[in-house]
């Protein structure tokens, strides 16, 4: 069967029409990889049946052993929804027999049973022999899902596998155990296309893309890079440019800081012996000011002179604060801040993606010449870790981007629970337009991969 409904753009097509047994595609945010695999994939399956032949004369039952058995993989259920979406899309209902939303499982004629999986348990991906594999976002799947489960599971048919996957670092099992068999093992096939090659994406937005966001970041998501991050968690942060006093800034906004605060943010990060940190943030519309550090172990909660909840009430005060958001590991002490009056959440606590929009707001705009966060020189703790916060490597020198965990980390941890909250994480800023580019690439649809 050859899918109608899939048009690629050159770059898919290569993809599309290799016969590797491995075929692994590293691709750009929203450079229609995921269109691309699943479109592989499915082609893949009813090859496969064709081989099989006439399927024996029995009735369907959903509890019969299949024909040929497939699975797609994702990193959790959330991602798997745009693989279910294109297979779905891809495949006619005169080719189905019934789709099982409850087990997300959809059996073919023929007996072929495609079913779609979560890695997010790599120990429950056993005990049966697959056909083939489709593995979306396969960077965010555990090695242990692949090494230890799934790769076992293509030995008994000799499986077929496609992996899709925005590239992450040198270190990634999809680089080490499958990019790098490319070229030297035949079975292994490497395809790579930028965000660019998707000639339905707007070059004023991938343009825009690169413009406001770190430079390791567009590497990856709109070029399909594979690199490691190595040293400083927050390369971009230089005091020259970030730290300003309260003269510089009130000289550029023309009033006192105190009443540029229309409803400021507090950050903040439990302590005890390590110590408890607090930041407060004006946001003005063209960055985000951190005007106020609190910095200090053994400082009780609350029955002292000076307290947690004493320095709570004096930024809240001074700078109108709107909101407290904290470390979310103590809602103890949350709920008590919310007893005494204060709105008090719990912070966004994914690291990777608090530590990315640090980094977006720290990066210099390529248009501007600024970046969209600054911080008062008298905020010194946070400058100090700002500039000492790195990655961790491990003992093989392997980094592991997560931040080294020996830093000192209560200030970043508070500007990120910060951040967070004054930028709540989304997906990146891709849009799709109406037209191609280039709409001689195409053979009709209006916009056939503009998905992940």
């Amino acid at each position: 069967m050859i899918l109608s409904s899939f048009h690629p753009h050159p770059k898919q097509r290569a993809f599309f029409e290799s016969k590797s047994r491995f075929r692994i595609l590293s691709a750009g945010a929203r450079a229609g990889k995921t269109a691309a695999a699943t479109a592989a994939w499915v082609q893949g399956v009813f090859e496969g049946l064709s081989q099989l032949g006439s399927a024996p004369s029995v009735a369907f039952n959903r509890r019969m052993r299949p024909r040929a058995l497939h699975w797609c993989v994702a990193p959790n259920y959330s991602l798997l929804q745009e693989a279910i979406r294109y297979t779905l899309d891809y495949i006619p209902e005169s080719a189905r027999i019934a789709w099982y939303d409850s087990e997300l499982t959809l059996w073919l004629k023929g007996f072929a049973c495609l079913q779609f999986k979560s890695a997010d348990h790599p120990e429950s991906l056993v005990s049966v022999a697959l056909d083939s594999l489709l593995c979306d976002e396969a960077a965010r799947v555990p090695a242990d899902a692949w090494r230890g489960q799934l790769r076992q599971r293509l030995v008994d048919k000799r499986g077929r596998g496609i992996f899709a996957t925005t590239p992450l670092s040198l270190g990634n099992w999809v680089n080490t155990d499958l990019i790098k068999k490319a070229g030297t093992n035949a079975d292994y096939e490497a395809f790579k296309f930028s965000a660019l090659d998707n000639p339905y994406l707007s070059i004023d937005e991938l343009e825009a893309m690169r413009r406001e966001i770190p430079d390791r970041y567009a590497k990856r998501e709109i070029d399909g890079d594979w690199a490691s991050w190595q040293g400083l968690v927050y390369d971009e942060f230089d005091p020259a440019i970030h730290v300003v006093t309260r003269e510089q800034v009130e000289g550029e906004y023309g009033q006192v800081l105190e009443r540029l605060a229309k409803l400021s943010t507090v950050g903040g990060d439990w302590g005890w012996t390590d110590p408890f940190a607090m930041l407060t943030g004006i946001d003005t519309g063209q960055e985000l000011l951190i005007v106020d550090e609190v910095y200090e172990s053994h400082l009780p909660l609350h029955d002292a002179p000076r307290t947690v909840l004493t320095e709570c009430d004096r930024v809240r005060n001074q700078w109108r604060v709107g909101s407290f958001i904290f470390d979310p590991s103590r809602p103890d002490s949350i709920a008590q801040l919310q007893r005494s009056g204060f709105n008090s959440r719990s912070g966004y606590n994914d690291i990777d993606a608090g530590v990315r929009r640090v980094a977006e707001r720290l990066h210099v705009d390529k248009k501007t010449g600024r970046p969209r966060l600054r911080i008062l020189n008298t905020c010194k703790n946070l400058i100090r870790e700002m500039q000492e916060y790195v990655w961790f490597v491990d003992r093989q020198g392997q980094v592991d981007e997560k931040p080294d965990p020996r830093c000192d980390d209560h200030g970043a941890d508070a500007l990120r629970y910060l951040v967070c909250g004054v930028d709540p994480y989304k997906k990146g800023p891709l849009h799709i337009v109406g037209e191609s580019r280039d709409a001689s690439v195409f053979t009709g649809a209006s916009n056939p991969f503009g998905r992940y």
